[in-house]
């Protein structure tokens, strides 16, 4: 707990403190959150008014995604996490949360894969009820993927101009469907965490009966 105590400014440490006091949480319970990290990285570094920010990728045993900005001041000659900014907008614009998602299984794991992910479907094959006629995709971006390289193809047919792919983003879009097999084919490139570029490409089928 203490070194994890010097890594703050005295005021932000003292802050913290009382947060916890008045909600009545032991502080170690921080510590069992954290071991549910299962990678993180640092993905940028800037400066944000008077401090230094690490944005900070944080990846969980349980498939999900959360994105921070950690910004740093210097206190007696250290660099100290600061708790200065934390109501400000610009800043926590950074923020942004993942949940677990299907991956398509179209690239490598932890890296390729992440260019393309679904909330829905959560599988790479989907039977709809009976009278249904559409299906809502609900597709996430991963936070380096080239857009201009983006396709979508639904039974052969481009319906790329349906989708509006942006790093770290996510939207909705609604599939009109034919009866019979129905083949969504989704594709963009991005970057690896070794730097180099890749393709994900992700095949998702509809059953319309």
């Amino acid at each position: 707990m203490e070194w994890c105590d010097e890594t703050m400014t005295k005021y932000s440490l003292d802050q913290y403190i009382e947060k916890f006091r008045e909600s009545g949480i032991d502080r170690k319970k921080v510590f069992e959150l954290a071991e549910n990290i299962k990678k993180s990285y640092i993905i940028d570094k800037f400066e944000f008014k008077n401090s230094t920010v690490l944005l900070v990728e944080d990846h969980t045993h349980h498939g999900s995604i959360i994105v921070m900005p950690l910004p740093f001041v210097k206190e007696d000659g250290l660099w100290k996490l600061t708790n200065k900014y934390a109501g400000d907008e610009e800043l926590n614009s950074y923020l942004y949360y993942i949940p677990p998602l299907f991956d398509g299984k179209g690239g490598r794991p932890m890296d390729v894969n992440t260019f393309l992910g679904y909330k829905n479907p959560n599988q790479a094959q989907t039977q709809l009820d009976l009278g249904e006629t559409s299906y809502t995709v609900h597709v996430y971006y991963g936070r380096t993927i080239d857009p201009s390289t983006f396709t979508a193809e639904l039974n052969r047919q481009d319906v790329s101009e349906w989708f509006s792919p942006q790093p770290f983003s996510n939207e909705e879009v609604e599939l009109p469907l034919q009866k019979g097999r129905n083949t969504l084919v989704l594709s963009v490139e991005g970057t690896r965490n070794d730097g180099k570029r890749a393709k994900d490409t992700d095949r998702l089928v509809f059953i319309v009966p």
